[in-house]
């Protein structure tokens, strides 16, 4: 498709690889740190931070921390563990379940012990189905307007405390060490919400977090990151069976294409003729990028001169 939009998602390989490189290197000297640490969950965004990492740093001054927890996927920790030790990395495990047990994270939701996972991811297509026929709007969006219904306040509590037990951790083990934390979020993420604030999107260097998600595998395939981690649909890996593109509501492919146009000012009836997306999705993207502003921000603050801040 050769449109203003597809030129927009284009991306070089060796130019971007080496930009990002150079990135890291010179903020990791700037703030006087001895590299970075990051979570890797196994997935394509971590394994693309973690390649430039070491990339720019060498594999010693690059330290991961594979933090699974009950509802895991098996291939998670095994793919995370297959990267870090492909790659010479010093890194350690830590199993979070005990941890989020004793929060009460599991208590939240209905208790799945001794239930095959087949059935887990059933139950778990079955109960948003429902729920979003009781609020007459997707999940998503309902979680970004923040309604308060019992179940979708529960299920927040329950899926946030887990990235956000996980980046304590990664503080203790990067400052133990004075090593900058690397987020690992991408720009589709960012911009539609999709991320945990003071969670999985906290960092000190974010790397990838100006890539769309497309872009992000093209970089990946680039670099090489093994294809069984670039083939893997992408998770959140936090609720059984529930995938990226489920979560959302949309494929990646058409929400990089959305989400390109509308940051350069195009306007709806544009993406459509370019995309040949309808106008419905574009709308539910603008929509949820407006209701994802407040994750985006600093703490919303009274100031001396005006209230209420503007977001």
């Amino acid at each position: 498709m050769n449109t203003e939009i597809a030129k927009l998602l284009d991306i070089d390989g060796r130019l971007e690889c080496d930009r990002i490189i150079d990135f890291i290197k010179t903020t990791v000297s700037m703030y006087n740190f001895n590299g970075v640490a990051l979570g890797l969950s196994g997935g394509i965004d971590s394994a693309l931070t973690l390649r430039l990492s070491v990339e720019a740093l060498g594999k010693e001054n690059v330290f991961g921390l594979i933090m699974p927890e009950r509802d895991s996927e098996i291939s998670s920790k095994t793919d995370a563990v297959a990267q870090a030790a492909a790659l010479d990395i010093p890194y350690k495990i830590i199993p979070i379940t005990g941890i989020l047990r004793k929060l009460g994270t599991y208590t939240l939701v209905p208790r799945t012990f001794l239930i095959p996972r087949s059935y887990q991811k059933k139950y778990v297509r079955i109960a948003r189905q429902k729920i979003e026929q009781e609020i007459g709007e997707k999940i998503y969006l309902a979680n970004l307007e923040n309604v308060d219904h019992d179940y979708l306040s529960r299920s927040r509590a329950f899926y946030r405390s887990k990235h956000r037990v996980r980046m304590v951790l990664t503080y203790m083990h990067a400052e133990r060490r004075n090593l900058m934390v690397a987020a690992t979020s991408n720009k589709s993420e960012v911009l539609t919400g999709f991320f945990v604030k003071y969670g999985d999107a906290a960092g000190d260097i974010a790397p990838i977090a100006h890539l769309y998600k497309t872009q992000v595998f093209e970089l990946a395939k680039y670099i090489r990151v093994p294809e069984q981690i670039i083939e893997k649909d992408p998770s959140p890996d936090l609720i059984p069976g529930l995938t990226d593109e489920e979560a959302i509501g949309l494929s990646y492919l058409e929400l990089d294409r959305i989400l390109a146009g509308i940051e350069n000012g195009m306007n709806d009836e544009e993406i459509s003729r370019q995309t040949g997306i309808d106008m419905e999705k574009i709308k539910y993207v603008n929509e949820i990028k407006q209701k994802s502003e407040i994750l985006r921000s600093c703490p919303i603050m009274l100031t001396a001169d005006r209230w209420p801040l503007s977001l």
